[in-house]
Parts: C-alpha cells; structure tokens; sequence
C-alpha cells in the first residue's frame, strides 16, 4: 500500500511539475520577451497593422508570410516560406530576400488589411488580398482591395 501511495504521489508531483512548467512558459509580459521571430519596420515606415499566412505565392512548396503596413508609404511586405519558417530577425526594408508591395498613393493606406486567399485566378500558385481603405481611383476615399 505505502509503494502504491508513493508512486501515485510521484505521478501528481511529476503532472504538477509539467504544468508549472508549461504554464511558466506561456506566462504573461512583453511580447518581445516571448517572441521566436522579430520582424521590424524601418524608422518611419511602421509595421503590423495586419498579418495573414498567405497559400504558396512563388511555387517552392511553402506558405508566405505578408505583413501591412499602411502609413506613409503604404506598404505590404512578404517574406517567402522555408523549411525553417520565415527567418528570424529581420529588418523588412532592408532585407533583400523581402518582397514588397507598395499602394498607388501614401493616403490609400495600402496594406491596411492583408489575407491569403488561395489561387484566386487558377495559376497553381497562391494569391494575396491586400485592402487599401482609402484609394480614390474610383472616388474619393472609396477605397479599392487588390488580389496579388
């Protein structure tokens, strides 16, 4: 009885442990204390306004990664998947392997909004929806949404 007792006290020492461990890991705080990737606009040129998994855009077998950002100049910026993900600590202006979409004006807000949208027009290769809230080329700040 007392081997039984031990060994069910080991077993819920060693599940209380695993959680704390685990709960420990998924703690409150800065976000940039907990990030495994750090992908950073340029001074004036601000990130992050939307972020979307976007289906295979270039036909290598894995998802891209596009990123809003719609001050002046508008922009969205795509990192190309691999088989280690989208690379870690990037500055996305300067980093070459960066695609980047910029809007028609800085006022259109060019990447305000992004999404993955699958192969919109039958290419075999991924598509991007990029929402621009305030384009005028219809109207004044009627807005327009782009398919890439």
């Amino acid at each position: 009885m007392k081997q039984r007792f031990s060994l069910l006290l080991l077993l819920l020492l060693a599940l209380f442990l695993g959680v704390s461990t685990r709960a420990e890991a998924m703690g409150s705080g800065r976000v940039d204390g907990y990030a495994q990737v750090f992908l950073t606009g340029n001074s004036g040129q601000p990130v992050g306004t939307d972020v979307a998994i976007v289906p295979d855009m270039n036909g290598d077998g894995y998802d891209e990664l596009a990123i809003g950002g719609s001050s002046a100049p508008n922009r969205v910026h795509v990192i190309p998947g691999g088989p280690d993900g989208w690379g870690l600590n990037l500055r996305l202006g300067t980093n070459p392997a960066v695609i980047t979409y910029t809007g028609d004006d800085p006022g259109d807000l060019a990447g305000y909004t992004v999404a993955g949208v699958g192969d919109v027009n039958g290419d075999g290769f991924g598509d991007m929806l990029v929402g621009a809230p305030f384009n005028d080329i219809v109207g004044s700040n009627a807005g327009a949404a782009y398919v890439v």
